[in-house]
């Protein structure tokens, strides 16, 4: 790799697949799509992943920025309501692994908790991550020679990504599909009021206005006569959204560049995110 054609990487890694973008040149152009199907590993759900990272790692050559976006799979969301008894953002994480503890029990004994960059008065996204996971990553980055930049939830990659959508008074619902989950957050007046993430069939789409509805309900907020959503389906790009109900539907699709269309390359989106 040339001083003068700085390279990078962008993984997604899901249980079923891992998808990667290779960068190259100051002003980044896609030099190669990867994708890798996966095994789901029978120890933990995300071993087969790691592994296939730490391949794709040892087979590139060293140097290379990395960027890592994890499958909402890995990852478990809560909402943090703004607190203006906590003094600094060690103890907004302390509440946040409480939150964790409280449902997960030991389970999340073992989870690294990040949260989300907000203005003061406003909820915060947490996101716990197996910590067996992330040194694993970290590690194939250290032995390989390469340098990790970052390891995104696929949710918060997707709401920076998209977030001139969604920083209005309006509410907005953001609904992310990745192969069997979805991951629902709603967004109002420039902050986070609900998150979800969801198992689902292969009839999701069909299904979304009844799905919606009943997360209106969970967060409160089915008073609303008319309501907005925000679709981001990659793997879909000319996916058939149902009419006839209270919901507006826009579906999110990246713009085309050299190297990448939307149409053809859709499961690649997943590590433009990154």
């Amino acid at each position: 790799m040339s001083l003068l054609s700085p390279e990078s990487l962008s993984v997604f890694i899901s249980p079923s697949e891992l998808v990667a973008l290779r960068w190259r040149g100051w002003r980044p152009q896609i030099a190669e799509k990867i994708s890798r199907p996966l095994t789901p590993a029978p120890e933990k759900a995300w071993a087969g992943a790691a592994r296939a990272f730490a391949e794709l790692l040892r087979e590139s050559p060293a140097g290379r920025r990395v960027r890592v976006i994890l499958s909402s799979h890995f990852v478990h969301y809560e909402l943090q309501p703004w607190r203006a008894d906590l003094n600094d953002s060690a103890e907004e994480l302390a509440i946040a692994r409480l939150a964790f503890a409280q449902i997960y029990a030991e389970a999340a004994a073992d989870w690294q908790v990040c949260l989300s960059d907000e203005a003061p008065g406003r909820s915060k996204l947490a996101a716990a991550v197996d910590s067996e996971l992330l040194a694993s990553l970290e590690e194939a980055a250290t032995a390989s020679h390469n340098r990790l930049l970052a390891i995104q939830p696929y949710l918060a990659a997707a709401a920076n990504y998209w977030q001139p959508g969604l920083d209005r008074k309006q509410a907005r619902w953001l609904v992310v599909h990745e192969a069997g989950r979805l991951t629902l957050a709603l967004a109002e007046n420039k902050q986070w009021r609900w998150i979800r993430s969801l198992r689902i069939g292969p009839n999701w789409a069909a299904e979304l206005p009844e799905l919606l509805d009943n997360e209106s309900l969970l967060a409160g907020r089915d008073e609303t006569p008319t309501a907005q959503a925000l679709i981001f389906a990659p793997a879909h790009p000319e996916l058939a959204l149902p009419a006839g109900s209270r919901w507006s539907f826009r579906s999110l699709q990246p713009a085309p560049r050299r190297n990448f269309s939307p149409l053809t390359d859709g499961r690649f989106a997943f590590a433009l995110l990154g």
